[in-house]
């Protein structure tokens, strides 16, 4: 089957990187080349995990690469899109992984509100 990661430029200010299909081990680099590309555009990215039917431990760990870098900056803000009822976050809350990232939302629309209330806007 396979899957896509492709960066998109959100007007709000982000760039947003999409993952869908089954995304495994062998798209890690992919994974990785296209968040390095993220920041590049912009300090605010958001991985849309909202297309994604499938991926793995290896995914997860990529992600969490990325949100220590956030963590580590004071100029980098990072948000993770994430249907209620989808395999990611079947995953992600089998793995603790939610209480560690915020925002975490159904929609980008809900992530870009939370850094806007988070900015005191």
């Amino acid at each position: 089957m396979g899957g896509s990661i492709t960066v998109e430029h959100d007007p709000r200010g982000a760039a947003i990187v999409v993952l869908a299909g089954e995304i495994d081990l062998s798209d890690q680099a992919a994974l990785e080349e296209a968040i390095d590309r993220a920041w590049t555009l912009t300090p605010a990215i958001i991985i849309d995990l909202a297309e994604a039917t499938f991926f793995d431990s290896t995914i997860l760990m990529v992600i969490m690469q990325a949100l220590r870098r956030a963590d580590a900056s004071d100029q980098e803000s990072i948000g993770l899109v994430v249907p209620l009822r989808s395999h990611a976050n079947r995953l992600l809350v089998l793995s603790g992984f939610t209480q560690l990232l915020m925002p975490v939302a159904e929609t980008r629309d809900e992530i870009f509100r939370a850094w806007e209330q988070d900015a005191g806007g």
